[in-house]
């Protein structure tokens, strides 16, 4: 089974589960008993803090069921975005994560490879990397990790 947690998903597919909104509503009866196969989200991980970026790790790791893999699109300072140096300098820092506001600190977050795939080995994936769309630097890489 595959979960999506994204405002104004359409189920679509008799295989997945979509879950549409904020991944705290992941938790809710009947969802949180369910082995999935994957968790997937796209530029939430630009928004988290880091004890809100480890509470969604955990809360992605809990949900697979062994074998699984979550992908979540993030802002990567080793890949930095097109836009780097104009929109985006992620020039404050923050515990781990490299901000772009000080005023606004979850408008724009980055993190480093290294502290990613540390904190999800130490909540339990097996393995890390970082997977790229086609396209290149317009997009943002992908966290893929799997349990």
């Amino acid at each position: 089974m595959t979960a999506f947690a994204g405002a104004g998903i359409q189920t679509r597919c008799a295989r997945a589960f979509f879950v549409p909104g904020q991944m705290s509503g992941i938790g809710s009866p009947g969802i949180s008993h369910h082995p999935f196969d994957l968790v997937f989200s796209n530029s939430l991980l630009t928004h988290l803090l880091e004890a809100e970026l480890e509470n969604y790790l955990r809360e992605s790791y809990r949900l697979l069921r062994a074998g699984g893999a979550m992908m979540h699109s993030h802002f990567n300072i080793e890949h930095p975005p097109a836009t780097y140096g104009t929109r985006h300098t992620f020039r404050h820092q923050m515990g781990n994560a490299q901000i772009e506001s000080e005023a606004q600190p979850e408008a724009a977050v980055a993190y480093h490879t290294d502290f990613l795939f540390g904190l999800c080995r130490k909540i339990g994936f097996s393995s890390c990397e970082i997977v790229h769309m086609p396209g290149g630097a317009q997009h943002q890489p992908i966290l893929l990790c799997r349990k």
